[in-house]
């Protein structure tokens, strides 16, 4: 049974039996559901009776643990870095570069 009390959503907890490590990414407390989110990535949602017979601890994050948002920015500054720009692909290109290169390929006859 867990002693740990109500889910608190940004908390991580480790299972006593088995080890795991995740953390609560929402408790609706009045639908009785606890959404978490494992160490490796996978969703899950508890209900509130499962919530209370888990053998639980209070935890620190997984030492593996990549924030989803911190690893999208971490991935993305890389690959600016990489590319020697801080710029996105899609900033690159102002609307007359794009204008001039469709023209160059026009014809007269085209126009027509």
């Amino acid at each position: 049974m867990s002693e740990v009390g109500n889910p608190r959503v940004g908390q991580w907890y480790t299972r006593q039996d088995t080890g795991e490590t995740f953390w609560v990414t929402d408790y609706d407390d009045d639908g009785g559901t606890v959404e978490i989110q494992m160490s490796d990535g996978d969703l899950d949602e508890l209900d509130e009776e499962t919530w209370q017979s888990l053998p639980l601890d209070l935890s620190a994050p997984a030492p593996d643990w990549l924030d989803p948002l911190t690893a999208e920015e971490s991935t993305e500054s890389e690959h600016a870095a990489a590319n020697g720009s801080s710029s996105e692909s899609w900033e690159d290109a102002s609307p007359s570069d794009d204008f001039d290169r469709y023209s160059d390929r026009l014809t007269a006859r085209d126009l027509d």
